[in-house]
């Protein structure tokens, strides 16, 4: 909504699993229903939404990032993500604050960005593992000309599959970085 940026966009799908290695546990494939969700129909297609599957299967915001709050509260799990740190987490910050759930940001310490972290390797930089998170951001936010890092090149090197038409869909993207 309102363009993909990091203070006004807010998530129509909230997706997340719980996997104890490589078991999944949990799975949440969560639809949000806010009042006069505006989406141009260009980026509706580009992240697989569809009004009347928010319609039928939605629930309210605050209920979503309640339950989320569960386990970002639980020093006891690591997250991992494509772009986390670079988008999500501020995405999911600032929606979590409007209906007033506080996420926080301690949780991000026990964070892993696919992103930044294949950026390293295919640079040979070591990760700083006494800052992990701070390296991690400037991981995200290094510029290299060629250089690629989505989701899909990730899963394609390490020979995970992936479809292109797939991408951007919540659980697909969630399921994919496990697997990354």
């Amino acid at each position: 909504t309102n363009g993909l940026n990091h203070f006004f966009t807010r998530p129509f799908n909230l997706a997340f699993n719980v996997y104890q290695g490589y078991d999944l546990i949990e799975s949440h494939d969560l639809y949000l229903k806010y009042p006069n969700y505006k989406i141009s129909e260009q980026l509706a297609k580009k992240v697989h939404y569809d009004r009347e599957k928010v319609e039928k299967l939605g629930i309210e915001p605050k209920e979503a990032f309640s339950l989320l709050k569960k386990y970002t509260d639980n020093k006891e799990y690591v997250y991992c993500g494509s772009n986390y740190l670079g988008y999500d987490c501020m995405i999911i910050k600032n929606s979590a604050e409007e209906v007033g759930i506080d996420i926080g940001y301690n949780y991000l310490q026990s964070v892993y960005d696919t992103n930044a972290i294949f950026k390293a390797f295919k640079l040979n930089i070591k990760p700083d593992n006494e800052n992990l998170l701070a390296w991690q951001i400037s991981m995200n936010e290094k510029k290299v000309k060629g250089l690629k890092s989505r989701l899909g090149i990730v899963c394609e090197y390490f020979e995970i599959p992936y479809l292109d038409e797939e991408a951007h869909s919540g659980n697909y993207d969630v399921i994919k970085s496990h697997d990354c």
